[in-house]
């Protein structure tokens, strides 16, 4: 991950460390947010305005591998709801979840 928002998240957040994530069955996270003295964010990045079990597989089955991480699906779905162990909200909302607002 580079460009603006890397450049933008450096400036603001010079310690947080900002990739993507690949296995090697080919699930994938679209953001890994490291941010040092607190969990790690797992984010999935829908922009269906419905979000279900379908949108958060490879979050759910995969959040065990990290140390008490905070596995989020951003949508645009109005509705919070907790699916096996992902937090799905609504993208503003997002951004309080992760500090930002």
């Amino acid at each position: 991950m580079g460009g603006v928002p890397q450049f933008i998240a450096r400036c603001l957040y010079p310690d947080w460390r900002l990739s993507y994530l690949r296995t090697g069955a080919g699930a994938e996270f679209d953001l890994v947010i490291e941010r040092p003295g607190q969990s790690d964010a797992l984010i999935e990045i829908k922009s269906s305005q419905r979000v279900d079990e379908r949108n958060i597989r490879s979050l759910a089955r995969f959040k065990g591998d990290f140390v008490d991480p905070l596995p989020l699906c951003i949508s645009r779905d109005p509705n919070r709801m907790r699916i096996d162990g992902v937090l799905c909200v609504h993208w503003l909302d997002a951004l309080a979840e992760l500090g930002l607002a």
